[in-house]
């Protein structure tokens, strides 16, 4: 009773803690600025080679063969199981590196259309679709051969152009038996998969249709969890991964970042790539203003160069852009859904751990009772046997003094054989009595010794389950305090930029309104300028006409002085008699 009450409390701590990491999970999120579709910022970088996903109805493609025609035979040197971890834990650092967003392209290979994603740093992803479920190649950085291939069947690991490990459908490895069994299957996946690199580095390159994408995106995800669960039940690739999570860390986090920043700002959230408006689309077909021009159909692609940047330029990162703000918290908010995801794997883990324990402290519980009831068994048979062997022993000593009685009758000593034999039944009696007790005694002893021994190795077991309990509240604890750190930290940042943008809004207003206060200015003194030029030549044709008027009215009156003076200086009779009177009367002055 004791064993199940704790095992119950076991649980229901453990419980807890998955609730813990689930609610960090259900935490509101930081809420982004406005989208800035209106404001012309630009989005963040599309992936290095990505084409836009295409609107058009698909057009029906050939499925990859789920069976590969024979190969030549590959040599098996599989690795030590620990090493075996690598290949499986590396390809699922690529998925959740690609972050579950749609392929970057397609191409045409052999009639089928497989889906390829390429990382900025050169690794790759191809994925085959099948008739039933897919086939996913992974390539590292530079390297044309793949180090692991997946089916729904399982996993193929390569290394230097061998076959090293076989893998069952959720990631676990397998034995060496199975790899021999699956290296004719390995050795045509690896072929296919080279000449898939190569179609996928040099062929034309078309857009994946989004319909397609939508219908096997639920596909793409349920594997990842399934390596994710598979590995939270494996210590040793538990182990592994824990080892070197860092490094992949490291590797992948820029990558994963841009896509789930790029996804969230054209539409989508991470897992859900956004379907830009275009019915056909190939990077050959841009005009001269970087835009998409013409109606092409999907069908149609485009062959670039290696090294070519489909990121910068092109209206997918233009046109419908957000601000840098925003970006900045969708990156955050990608950041702390990761760290979410482990809190909540690790409470899986945790969860687990505990369950493990319960199991082990049932087991040394239901071992300490076995071993208890045969020590019992065993103090029980011995006290029997003890007991048979008095009695035995008592019989002998009776016979014995019997002989001895009957002897001594023979001879007349009837009573004393007589008092001899009561004497002997009676010592018999006495010595059976003392061995049965020492039996049950010795009975006793070993029940108490099975019971304290099932005590001690309960109490035990419940002190490891206490401890293994008190460490996942404490990582619980931990998990719920660095989310609640993080959630703090992201806030800030969020307030951060919007006051910094706030800031950079309100300079830049005051330094338009400045500008136009500064233009109305030099407007108004332009004009008063202009005025009073106009108003001085309209003064100086005034005073021009005036003088011309004045100039005129004296030159009219100086001809009509002259006239007169001439009328007047022109002789007539009448005047002249009279002149000469006074000519005379001058000649002769009166007194």
């Amino acid at each position: 009773m004791t064993i199940i009450s704790s095992t119950t409390s076991r649980l229901a701590l453990a419980a807890v803690a998955a609730s813990l990491a689930l609610s960090a999970c259900n935490q509101a999120t930081p809420t982004a600025p406005a989208s800035g579709v209106a404001s012309g910022q630009p989005v963040t970088a599309a992936p290095i080679a990505a084409l836009p996903l295409a609107t058009a109805t698909p057009v029906a493609a050939p499925l990859a063969p789920a069976t590969l025609p024979p190969a030549r035979a590959m040599r098996i040197a599989t690795k030590p199981r620990v090493e075996r971890y690598r290949y499986i834990d590396r390809a699922a650092d690529y998925n959740r590196g690609f972050a579950n967003t749609p392929p970057d392209y397609t191409v045409d290979y052999q009639g089928t259309r497989p889906w390829v994603w390429r990382a900025n740093s050169g690794a790759y992803r191809v994925v085959e679709q099948l008739p039933q479920g897919q086939r996913d190649y992974y390539y590292a950085a530079g390297s044309d051969q793949p180090f692991y291939v997946s089916d729904p069947q399982g996993g193929y690991a390569y290394n230097n152009g061998d076959f090293v490990a076989a893998y069952g459908p959720d990631g676990l490895v397998l034995d060496d038996a199975y790899a021999v069994q699956r290296a004719a299957a390995a050795a045509a996946y690896y072929d296919r998969a080279r000449a898939l690199y190569r179609a996928a580095q040099y062929d034309q390159r078309q857009a994946a249709y989004a319909a397609d994408w939508q219908a096997r995106r639920a596909e793409d995800a349920s594997r990842q969890a399934a390596y994710d669960e598979a590995r939270a039940r494996d210590a040793e690739w538990q182990a592994w991964h824990d080892r070197h999570e860092a490094d992949e860390n490291r590797a992948w986090a820029d990558e994963r970042n841009r896509r789930v920043a790029y996804a969230a700002a054209i539409g989508l959230g991470a897992g859900a790539a956004a379907v830009i408006a275009t019915r056909g689309h190939d990077d050959r077909e841009h005009d001269n203003h970087g835009g998409y021009s013409g109606n092409r159909d999907a069908g149609a692609g485009y062959a670039p160069g290696l090294g070519d940047n489909y990121g910068g330029g092109s209206p997918r990162n233009q046109s419908q852009g957000v601000a840098p703000g925003q970006v900045a918290l969708i990156q955050q908010q990608a950041a702390l859904d990761g760290e979410r995801r482990q809190a909540a794997i690790d409470a899986r883990r945790a969860t687990a751990d505990l369950q493990a324990a319960d199991a082990a402290a049932a087991r040394a519980a239901t071992e300490a009772q076995r071993r208890a009831a045969a020590d019992a068994q065993r103090a029980t048979a011995e006290a029997q046997r003890q007991a048979v062997n008095a009695q035995a022993r008592a019989q002998a000593h009776a016979v014995v003094e019997a002989q001895r009685a009957t002897a001594a009758a023979s001879t007349g000593q009837a009573r004393e054989a007589a008092k001899a034999k009561n004497a002997a039944n009676q010592t018999a009696a006495a010595t059976a009595r003392a061995e049965a007790n020492a039996a049950a005694r010795s009975q006793r002893e070993a029940v108490d010794l099975g019971a304290r021994q099932q005590a001690r190795t309960a109490a035990e077991a419940q002190r490891a389950t206490a401890k293994t309990a008190a460490e996942a509240q404490r990582a619980a604890a931990a998990a719920e305090a660095a989310k609640t750190r993080d959630a703090a930290r992201a806030q800030k940042a969020a307030a951060d930029g919007q006051a910094r943008d706030a800031a950079r809004a309100a300079a830049q207003a005051q330094r338009a309104a400045a500008e136009a206060q500064q233009t109305h200015v030099r407007d108004a003194a332009k004009a008063a300028s202009e005025v009073q030029r106009q108003q001085g030549q309209a003064a100086a044709h005034q005073a021009e006409a005036a003088a011309r008027d004045q100039a005129k009215a004296g030159a009219q009156a100086q001809r009509q002085a002259v006239k007169v003076k001439a009328m007047a200086d022109k002789p007539n009779g009448n005047d002249r008699p009279e002149r000469n009177k006074d000519q005379r009367n001058e000649a002769n002055p009166q007194p």
